[in-house]
């Protein structure tokens, strides 16, 4: 009975050593396995770059384009930019607060000093002009026109415009104190410009230079008077044709 219990604690003491042995085999491990295992279901870790990114805010949504990337503003349309600081001011209309348009002007003053000059043999008379008011006639422009020989001035209101060649151009105007047919005519060209008004009690022509508004105005009643309209036909002798032969 003691040689059976002996052997039976020999028997246990081996199974303890034996047990101690397989625990410390276990936490010690292997030198030539890694410390951690990887098992067929644990996925491998990934990159920086393939790492999933954050779903974007609801602000952020609306504004990024398609691949993530911050969308390009949406295209103005030209009447939500009107009214807003980015809008191109419009040029101010060019004014001529020396004449405004609805006031009368007078076109031209009579050298009251030395009136009388010549043009061409013709008596004429010396007048000045201001060259901005040449440069600044429109349609619907009243002036004033004072003519010595009538010995008071006519007034007009320009009506119409039109071009001629070589950008000479032309305004008309009927006279208002005067008769119905009464006119007033003018062209400007590039270097000087032509009046002509035209009354009943006579046609009167101007002469302006546009750089130095120096001006001359002849009476047409003038001119015509120096016209010659004597008998000036020259009497033609006859030429004396043969008599055609009878057959």
């Amino acid at each position: 009975m003691q040689k059976r219990s002996g052997s039976l604690l020999f028997l246990a003491g081996g199974l303890v050593i034996i047990a101690v042995g397989f625990f410390w085999l276990s936490r010690s491990g292997s030198p030539d396995l890694p410390d951690t295992v990887q098992t067929a279901d644990q996925p491998e870790p990934l990159a920086a770059s393939q790492a999933p990114r954050p779903a974007p805010s609801a602000a952020t949504a609306k504004t990024a384009g398609p691949s993530g990337a911050p969308a390009r503003p949406p295209a103005t349309t030209a009447a939500q930019t009107t009214g807003s600081s980015t809008t191109m001011p419009l040029p101010e209309p060019v004014h001529h607060p020396k004449w405004p348009p609805q006031q009368r002007v007078e076109l031209w003053q009579v050298d009251a000093a030395d009136p009388d000059t010549t043009v061409d043999g013709i008596p004429a008379t010396k007048m000045t002009v201001e060259p901005e008011l040449l440069s600044s006639m429109h349609v619907g422009q009243e002036m004033t026109l004072p003519i010595p020989a009538l010995n008071r001035s006519v007034t007009a209101t320009l009506t119409s415009t039109h071009n001629q060649i070589n950008n000479v151009e032309v305004f008309k105007g009927p006279i208002t104190d005067g008769n119905d047919k009464d006119n007033v005519i003018i062209t400007r060209g590039k270097t000087n410009t032509h009046v002509i008004v035209a009354t009943r009690e006579g046609v009167f022509s101007a002469t302006i230079d546009n750089r130095t508004g120096s001006a001359t105005l002849t009476d047409e009643g003038d001119i015509n008077g120096r016209i010659d309209t004597g008998d000036d036909t020259m009497t033609v002798p006859g030429i004396e044709m043969p008599v055609p032969e009878a057959s």
